[in-house]
């Protein structure tokens, strides 16, 4: 299943004599090695068409992998070489999906209309939900559409849970939210970028929306950094190959006031490091 293209040994080591034939690339650093990739990967996806059954993609950004950013225009070019080949192309936004980047998708308007979407996360407004969207003659394949699908799962349309989403997709419709999300996560984002150019140890930013990485030059110094602000009540996460890569994805309605004194007591621990 889907460990097959995951990358992490942390999550997926132990599985790895059971995994089948998917292979997956690491993350990579800096525009010209995406886009070379990109290239390779559309090069392939036409030439091996017989044997590939699906390309699976997270829009934009690589999130537990690291928030590695990749130029939005280079999944139209994925988006052409899936179709020429007739193969399959999936969209990973459980962690990016209704609004977390500042749009409703991630891929929305970058040229990437997918077969199958996956979704989740903010999707349920704080409770546990998941699905998968996909095109119409693709989602036939379950048989007739006006029926349940079977072969599903136990907990398959939880109540609750479904209330939930919808009220969290009514708020998404009925509101400022993905606006304010653009707003405040830029102003984050160049507040992050300058203090990150004025600390004596090398640090880098990425990110978009609500959805930023703090890169430090070890694990060490991001797992410390974690572990400051948590005593302090701010919940972020170690992300990374290498686990040098500090999380931070704030809440879509929190303040500015309250991002600012995040900002500053990060900068007082950062400060403390070793």
């Amino acid at each position: 299943g889907v460990m097959s293209v995951g990358q992490l040994p942390s999550l997926f080591g132990s599985f790895a004599p059971l995994l089948f034939g998917g292979q997956s690339e690491p993350p990579l650093e800096g525009e010209t090695a995406w886009r070379s990739y990109f290239a390779s990967l559309c090069e392939r996806v036409v030439d091996e068409a017989d044997e590939i059954a699906a390309v699976v993609v997270e829009p934009i950004v690589l999130g537990v992998a690291g928030m590695r950013m990749y130029a939005p225009e280079l999944l139209a070019d994925l988006r052409a070489a899936c179709d020429r080949a007739d193969t399959f192309l999936i969209a990973d936004e459980v962690f990016t999906g209704f609004g977390r980047t500042g749009r409703r998708f991630a891929s929305e308007g970058e040229g990437l209309v997918p077969d199958l979407l996956c979704v989740g996360k903010a999707l349920g407004g704080g409770l546990p939900i998941s699905a998968c969207l996909g095109r119409a003659e693709v989602m036939a394949a379950w048989g007739d559409p006006d029926r349940e699908a079977i072969h599903t799962g136990t907990f398959f349309g939880n109540p609750v849970s479904c209330a939930a989403a919808l009220a969290a997709l009514d708020i998404l419709d009925h509101s400022d939210t993905l606006a304010r999300v653009r707003e405040e996560g830029e102003a984050l984002g160049n507040r992050l970028r300058l203090w990150a150019r004025n600390q004596e140890r090398p640090l880098s930013v990425s990110g978009r929306g609500m959805l930023w990485g703090l890169t430090f030059p070890s694990a060490a110094d991001a797992l410390r950094t974690m572990v400051g602000l948590l005593d302090h009540g701010y919940i972020t996460l170690t992300a990374g190959t290498k686990g040098n890569v500090l999380q931070i994805v704030p809440p879509f309605f929190i303040e500015r006031e309250r991002l600012i004194a995040f900002e500053e007591v990060l900068d007082r621990i950062v400060q403390g490091l070793p």
